[in-house]
Protein backbone atom coordinates (compact mmCIF):
# COMPACT_ATOMS: atom_id res chain seq x y z
CA UNK A 1 0.00 0.00 0.00
CA UNK A 2 1.15 3.43 -0.68
CA UNK A 3 -0.47 7.18 0.04
CA UNK A 4 0.75 10.78 -0.20
CA UNK A 5 -0.74 13.73 1.77
CA UNK A 6 -1.02 17.30 1.05
CA UNK A 7 -2.11 20.12 3.02
CA UNK A 8 -2.14 23.73 2.28
CA UNK A 9 -1.37 26.02 5.26
CA UNK A 10 -3.51 28.97 3.86
CA UNK A 11 -5.93 30.03 0.88
CA UNK A 12 -4.46 29.04 -2.77
CA UNK A 13 -6.99 29.18 -5.05
CA UNK A 14 -7.17 31.35 -7.81
CA UNK A 15 -10.21 33.55 -10.10
CA UNK A 16 -11.23 32.81 -13.25
CA UNK A 17 -9.20 34.06 -16.02
CA UNK A 18 -11.19 33.96 -19.95
CA UNK A 19 -8.83 34.27 -22.77
CA UNK A 20 -10.50 36.01 -25.86
CA UNK A 21 -7.49 37.05 -28.43
CA UNK A 22 -4.08 35.97 -28.80
CA UNK A 23 -1.22 37.44 -31.07
CA UNK A 24 2.28 35.54 -31.82
CA UNK A 25 4.23 38.41 -33.23
CA UNK A 26 7.79 38.71 -34.43
CA UNK A 27 8.21 42.22 -35.55
CA UNK A 28 10.99 44.66 -36.98
CA UNK A 29 11.42 48.08 -37.85
CA UNK A 30 8.45 48.10 -40.30
CA UNK A 31 5.92 46.91 -37.41
CA UNK A 32 2.88 49.13 -37.04
CA UNK A 33 0.57 48.16 -34.48
CA UNK A 34 -2.92 48.45 -33.62
CA UNK A 35 -4.49 49.11 -30.22
CA UNK A 36 -7.98 49.44 -29.39
CA UNK A 37 -7.81 52.52 -27.33
CA UNK A 38 -10.23 52.56 -24.22
CA UNK A 39 -10.57 48.64 -24.33
CA UNK A 40 -11.33 47.68 -20.60
CA UNK A 41 -9.37 44.31 -20.64
CA UNK A 42 -5.83 43.39 -19.79
CA UNK A 43 -3.70 42.61 -22.04
CA UNK A 44 -0.67 40.20 -21.22
CA UNK A 45 2.94 40.58 -23.14
CA UNK A 46 4.97 37.83 -22.70
CA UNK A 47 8.56 38.69 -24.63
CA UNK A 48 10.44 35.66 -25.95
CA UNK A 49 13.28 37.82 -27.66
CA UNK A 50 14.53 41.28 -29.02
CA UNK A 51 13.14 44.03 -26.55
CA UNK A 52 9.97 45.94 -26.95
CA UNK A 53 9.02 49.45 -25.20
CA UNK A 54 5.51 50.24 -24.35
CA UNK A 55 3.95 53.69 -23.20
CA UNK A 56 1.29 52.98 -19.99
CA UNK A 57 -0.90 56.29 -18.83
CA UNK A 58 0.18 57.17 -15.57
CA UNK A 59 2.84 54.78 -15.09
CA UNK A 60 5.31 55.99 -17.97
CA UNK A 61 7.71 53.94 -20.13
CA UNK A 62 8.57 50.45 -19.87
CA UNK A 63 11.03 48.65 -21.48
CA UNK A 64 10.50 44.46 -22.57
CA UNK A 65 13.18 42.24 -22.40
CA UNK A 66 13.28 39.19 -23.29
CA UNK A 67 11.97 36.97 -20.61
CA UNK A 68 9.80 39.64 -19.44
CA UNK A 69 6.21 39.56 -18.67
CA UNK A 70 3.68 42.58 -18.48
CA UNK A 71 -0.07 42.04 -17.20
CA UNK A 72 -1.30 45.56 -18.09
CA UNK A 73 -4.50 47.39 -17.57
CA UNK A 74 -5.85 47.79 -21.21
CA UNK A 75 -7.19 51.37 -21.07
CA UNK A 76 -3.86 52.26 -20.05
CA UNK A 77 -1.71 51.45 -23.11
CA UNK A 78 -0.97 53.88 -25.55
CA UNK A 79 1.89 52.96 -27.72
CA UNK A 80 4.22 50.35 -28.11
CA UNK A 81 6.95 49.17 -30.53
CA UNK A 82 10.18 47.51 -31.38
CA UNK A 83 13.35 48.95 -29.15
CA UNK A 84 16.13 47.89 -31.57
CA UNK A 85 15.43 45.72 -34.97
CA UNK A 86 13.06 42.61 -33.75
CA UNK A 87 10.58 42.19 -31.32
CA UNK A 88 9.16 38.65 -30.76
CA UNK A 89 6.16 38.71 -28.53
CA UNK A 90 3.06 37.00 -27.59
CA UNK A 91 -0.29 39.29 -26.91
CA UNK A 92 -3.16 37.75 -24.62
CA UNK A 93 -6.20 39.71 -24.27
CA UNK A 94 -8.30 39.08 -21.42
CA UNK A 95 -10.92 39.21 -19.40
CA UNK A 96 -10.95 38.55 -15.36
CA UNK A 97 -13.64 36.87 -13.82
CA UNK A 98 -12.17 37.35 -10.57
CA UNK A 99 -9.35 39.05 -8.63
CA UNK A 100 -6.20 37.59 -9.84
CA UNK A 101 -3.02 38.23 -7.52
CA UNK A 102 -0.50 39.20 -10.09
CA UNK A 103 1.32 42.91 -10.03
CA UNK A 104 -0.24 45.28 -12.66
CA UNK A 105 1.57 47.53 -14.93
CA UNK A 106 4.75 45.86 -13.48
CA UNK A 107 7.90 44.62 -15.77
CA UNK A 108 8.65 40.29 -14.27
CA UNK A 109 11.46 38.54 -15.64
CA UNK A 110 11.26 34.90 -15.78
CA UNK A 111 13.68 32.85 -18.40
CA UNK A 112 11.75 31.70 -21.49
CA UNK A 113 12.30 27.53 -21.38
CA UNK A 114 11.27 25.03 -23.83
CA UNK A 115 8.42 23.20 -22.22
CA UNK A 116 7.18 27.34 -22.28
CA UNK A 117 7.02 27.17 -25.86
CA UNK A 118 5.24 24.06 -25.83
CA UNK A 119 2.16 25.27 -23.54
CA UNK A 120 1.89 29.35 -25.43
CA UNK A 121 1.17 26.84 -28.63
CA UNK A 122 -0.84 24.72 -27.13
CA UNK A 123 -2.80 27.81 -25.64
CA UNK A 124 -3.10 29.49 -29.26
CA UNK A 125 -4.63 26.12 -30.84
CA UNK A 126 -6.96 25.60 -28.59
CA UNK A 127 -8.33 28.96 -28.27
CA UNK A 128 -9.51 27.80 -31.99
CA UNK A 129 -11.25 25.50 -30.60
CA UNK A 130 -15.05 24.81 -31.45
CA UNK A 131 -15.54 23.44 -27.94
CA UNK A 132 -16.28 25.56 -24.62
CA UNK A 133 -13.21 23.10 -22.91
CA UNK A 134 -10.82 23.34 -25.86
CA UNK A 135 -11.05 27.45 -24.57
CA UNK A 136 -11.27 26.53 -21.22
CA UNK A 137 -8.33 24.60 -21.22
CA UNK A 138 -6.28 27.90 -22.87
CA UNK A 139 -7.45 30.24 -20.29
CA UNK A 140 -6.10 27.32 -17.61
CA UNK A 141 -2.75 26.82 -19.32
CA UNK A 142 -2.48 30.92 -19.45
CA UNK A 143 -2.95 31.05 -15.55
CA UNK A 144 -0.55 28.37 -14.92
CA UNK A 145 1.90 30.54 -17.27
CA UNK A 146 1.36 33.61 -15.22
CA UNK A 147 1.45 32.26 -11.99
CA UNK A 148 4.90 30.30 -12.99
CA UNK A 149 6.12 33.46 -13.85
CA UNK A 150 4.90 35.12 -10.75
CA UNK A 151 6.84 32.67 -8.16
CA UNK A 152 10.14 33.45 -10.93
CA UNK A 153 9.78 36.81 -10.62
CA UNK A 154 9.28 36.65 -6.36
CA UNK A 155 12.24 33.94 -6.24
CA UNK A 156 10.33 31.09 -4.99
CA UNK A 157 11.55 29.16 -7.98
CA UNK A 158 15.13 30.08 -9.42
CA UNK A 159 15.59 28.28 -12.90
CA UNK A 160 19.64 29.08 -14.72
CA UNK A 161 19.21 32.86 -15.38
CA UNK A 162 20.09 33.89 -18.75
CA UNK A 163 20.33 37.56 -17.22
CA UNK A 164 23.26 35.97 -14.49
CA UNK A 165 25.17 34.57 -17.74
CA UNK A 166 24.33 37.79 -19.85
CA UNK A 167 25.87 39.53 -16.82
CA UNK A 168 28.96 36.81 -16.43
CA UNK A 169 30.10 37.92 -19.97
CA UNK A 170 30.09 41.47 -19.54
CA UNK A 171 31.95 40.81 -16.52
CA UNK A 172 34.39 39.10 -18.53
CA UNK A 173 34.75 41.87 -20.68
CA UNK A 174 35.66 44.00 -17.73
CA UNK A 175 38.18 41.85 -16.12
CA UNK A 176 39.73 41.36 -19.93
CA UNK A 177 41.14 44.88 -20.32
CA UNK A 178 41.51 47.07 -17.09
CA UNK A 179 43.76 49.87 -18.53
CA UNK A 180 40.84 50.85 -20.54
CA UNK A 181 37.94 52.79 -18.74
CA UNK A 182 34.58 50.37 -18.69
CA UNK A 183 31.96 51.52 -21.37
CA UNK A 184 28.78 50.72 -20.23
CA UNK A 185 26.94 51.91 -23.13
CA UNK A 186 28.80 49.59 -25.09
CA UNK A 187 28.72 46.45 -23.26
CA UNK A 188 24.82 47.04 -22.68
CA UNK A 189 24.69 46.64 -26.57
CA UNK A 190 27.11 43.78 -26.07
CA UNK A 191 24.41 42.02 -24.30
CA UNK A 192 21.44 42.98 -27.22
CA UNK A 193 19.79 45.64 -24.18
CA UNK A 194 19.06 49.12 -23.69
CA UNK A 195 21.68 50.91 -21.45
CA UNK A 196 18.77 51.58 -18.86
CA UNK A 197 17.67 48.07 -18.91
CA UNK A 198 21.61 46.86 -18.56
CA UNK A 199 22.07 48.79 -15.84
CA UNK A 200 19.00 47.56 -13.89
CA UNK A 201 19.69 43.28 -14.89
CA UNK A 202 23.29 44.29 -13.66
CA UNK A 203 22.23 45.59 -10.19
CA UNK A 204 19.81 42.99 -9.80
CA UNK A 205 22.44 40.16 -10.58
CA UNK A 206 25.41 41.33 -8.79
CA UNK A 207 23.92 44.30 -6.05
CA UNK A 208 25.95 47.06 -7.08
CA UNK A 209 25.81 49.19 -11.09
CA UNK A 210 28.73 48.48 -13.71
CA UNK A 211 30.95 50.99 -12.86
CA UNK A 212 30.72 50.62 -9.02
CA UNK A 213 31.30 46.87 -9.59
CA UNK A 214 34.33 47.27 -12.06
CA UNK A 215 36.22 49.79 -9.52
CA UNK A 216 35.43 47.21 -7.08
CA UNK A 217 37.17 44.64 -9.68
CA UNK A 218 40.45 47.20 -10.24
CA UNK A 219 41.00 47.30 -6.81
CA UNK A 220 41.19 43.50 -5.92
CA UNK A 221 43.24 43.32 -8.53
CA UNK A 222 45.50 46.26 -7.72
CA UNK A 223 45.71 44.22 -4.20
CA UNK A 224 46.63 41.35 -5.51
CA UNK A 225 49.43 42.71 -7.81
CA UNK A 226 51.00 44.69 -4.92
CA UNK A 227 50.93 41.08 -2.63
CA UNK A 228 52.50 39.61 -5.61
CA UNK A 229 55.24 42.56 -5.68
CA UNK A 230 56.53 42.17 -9.15
CA UNK A 231 55.45 45.64 -9.79
CA UNK A 232 55.68 49.34 -8.81
CA UNK A 233 52.75 51.58 -7.60
CA UNK A 234 53.26 53.60 -11.17
CA UNK A 235 53.11 50.34 -12.95
CA UNK A 236 50.39 48.72 -11.43
CA UNK A 237 48.19 52.34 -12.05
CA UNK A 238 48.85 52.53 -15.41
CA UNK A 239 48.21 48.50 -16.09
CA UNK A 240 44.52 49.67 -13.84
CA UNK A 241 43.68 52.52 -16.04
CA UNK A 242 44.71 54.82 -13.21
CA UNK A 243 45.79 58.42 -14.91
CA UNK A 244 48.38 58.88 -12.22
CA UNK A 245 49.73 57.14 -9.38
CA UNK A 246 48.07 59.59 -7.09
CA UNK A 247 44.84 59.02 -8.18
CA UNK A 248 45.24 55.18 -7.72
CA UNK A 249 46.53 55.49 -4.48
CA UNK A 250 43.03 57.73 -3.66
CA UNK A 251 40.89 55.07 -4.70
CA UNK A 252 42.85 52.36 -3.61
CA UNK A 253 42.79 53.43 -0.04
CA UNK A 254 39.17 54.57 -0.06
CA UNK A 255 38.60 51.27 -0.63
CA UNK A 256 41.15 49.19 1.48
CA UNK A 257 41.34 51.75 4.30
CA UNK A 258 45.27 51.69 3.40
CA UNK A 259 47.68 53.57 0.65
CA UNK A 260 48.93 50.77 -1.40
CA UNK A 261 52.50 51.18 -0.31
CA UNK A 262 50.78 50.19 3.28
CA UNK A 263 49.11 47.54 2.43
CA UNK A 264 51.98 46.16 0.19
CA UNK A 265 54.03 45.77 3.58
CA UNK A 266 51.07 44.82 5.74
Amino acid sequence: MFQEYAWSPGPGAVSGLEVERIWRVEADETYRPYHEKGRPNPVVIRTTGGEGWIELHGVGELVLPAGSVLVAEGPRIRRYRPVHITWDFWWFECRILGPVHLPLNEVMLAEVTADEWKQLRECFSLLNGREFLDRACAAAILMELLYGWARVWHGEVRPPSENRRLVDRAIERMRADFAQPVNVSELAEQAGMSERWFRRIFRDVTGQGPKAYYDAMRMEAAAELLQMGQAGIARIAERLGFSSPFHFSRAFKAHHGLPPAAYRKS
